[in-house]
């Protein structure tokens, strides 16, 4: 089987940070599940990033760089993507302030923030 044909609570460990956060943000917002998921990870990745390191071959070159996971929900308008990112965002922030980056809600509010 595909990992694109099973579901997200098919694959989602049943203990830990990522499910107690996909079940508080479920009951504020009526988001997909999935989008809760995506952006927990997002959390967890800023918040680790810091401490976890990865090396990149560069050239002839090794580079060691924070280990960073990259999270963009996509999916139809009007499948709350943007309040699962901001709810994410503003739990977030405080804790880990410019590592968590502001979430966009327009196509070409994300393609400036990823392509400047």
């Amino acid at each position: 089987m595909m990992v694109t044909t099973l579901r997200v609570g098919d694959v989602m460990p049943e203990h830990g940070w990522i499910p107690r956060y996909v079940q508080a943000a479920s009951r504020l917002t009526d988001a997909p599940t999935v989008f809760h998921v995506c952006f927990g990870l997002g959390i967890l990745s800023a918040a680790a990033s810091p401490y976890v390191q990865v090396v990149v071959k560069v050239g002839q070159d090794n580079r060691i760089e924070p280990l960073r996971l990259w999270c963009l929900g996509v999916g139809p308008s009007g499948n709350h993507k943007g309040s699962s990112c901001r709810l994410a965002y503003e739990m977030a922030q405080p804790m880990l302030g410019a590592r968590y980056r502001t979430p966009t809600g327009s196509r070409q509010g994300m393609e400036d923030m990823l392509f400047g």
